[in-house]
């Protein structure tokens, strides 16, 4: 049955309303405002994009989204047309952007969770490389931790990510690439009883 629901999800329109039920906003909105904290004009590049949603809380920036749902970035470029650049994932493509080593921000909303350790780790690679120096990756992803309820460990466990991982985890992927990290835990971003962990890494100065 979950395995139905999943794939249903795939379809943007299905999505966003279950974004929406879930109760999204709040969860984009202290994203945006507490821990990407954007400037206009900012460059900023969105792994994972979607239909591009967060662009509803972003000030004007120079935006890249990428994802590798095809229904995803259709609903973005006919949504947000003007507003960003959308493109389907590809690493290779991502990676040789003409942006490369000059974006003031990179985010990544409920993707690593997506992601086995050797993906999860490409993921922050990539990110380093797009950033300049002092630049920030900033994710949010469900999380694992001791003494948590069981309605909630049962809401990760349902999820269509299946990697969600205790926050030592997500941790030690990011110091693959980044020394500089802080990291904060929510339990009320959402409707749905969950619990997610936030991470806002930084380039550092002399990072190639």
């Amino acid at each position: 049955m979950f395995s139905a629901i999943w794939r249903a999800l795939e379809n943007s329109a299905l999505y966003s309303s279950w974004q929406a039920v879930a109760g999204a906003d709040r969860m984009r909105r202290t994203f945006v405002t507490q821990h990407l904290r954007p400037k206009a004009n900012d460059v900023i590049v969105d792994i994972g994009c979607g239909p591009a949603e967060i662009l509803d809380y972003l000030p004007p920036a120079r935006y890249f989204g990428f994802d590798v749902n095809p229904d995803y970035i259709a609903t973005a470029n006919r949504r947000y047309s003007g507003r960003g650049e959308f493109r389907i994932f590809e690493v290779e493509k991502a990676a040789g952007m003409d942006i490369r080593g000059q974006a003031d921000l990179v985010m990544a909303i409920g993707v690593l969770h997506h992601l086995d350790d050797a993906a999860a780790k490409s993921c922050f690679a990539l990110a380093h490389s797009l950033l300049k120096p002092k630049g920030r990756f900033v994710t949010i992803d469900g999380v694992i931790q001791s003494g948590q309820g069981i309605i909630r460990r049962c809401v990760l466990s349902l999820d269509r990510g299946r990697h969600v991982r205790r926050a030592d985890a997500y941790r030690a992927i990011a110091h693959n690439r980044f020394s500089v990290m802080e990291d904060f835990f929510y339990d009320d971003l959402t409707r749905i009883p969950t619990s997610h962990f936030v991470m806002e890494c930084t380039k550092d100065n002399q990072a190639n």
